[in-house]
């Protein structure tokens, strides 16, 4: 069965689990941050959405360190 991380609204899964890590999520991070980077336009925006719990917070984090990184643009 191959993986599946996302959903109709998004990553989709238990945090801290099998699927959903932080290790996971760092790679992810990286690779969306690269993709929006070496789209052929002047300026690449991301919005960061969650839900309230905890594990939103520390996602988004990983994510906020891996845009930094790149040196993307985005709005939490």
């Amino acid at each position: 069965m191959p993986k599946k991380y996302f959903g109709t609204d998004g990553i989709r899964g238990k945090v801290n689990q099998e699927k959903i890590n932080g290790e996971m999520f760092f790679k992810f991070g990286l690779a969306a941050g690269t993709y929006f980077k070496n789209i052929k336009k002047s300026k690449q925006t991301a919005i960061i959405a969650k839900d309230t719990r905890l594990s939103g917070y520390s996602l988004e984090l990983l994510l906020y360190l891996d845009w930094l990184l790149l040196e993307c643009m985005f709005i939490l």
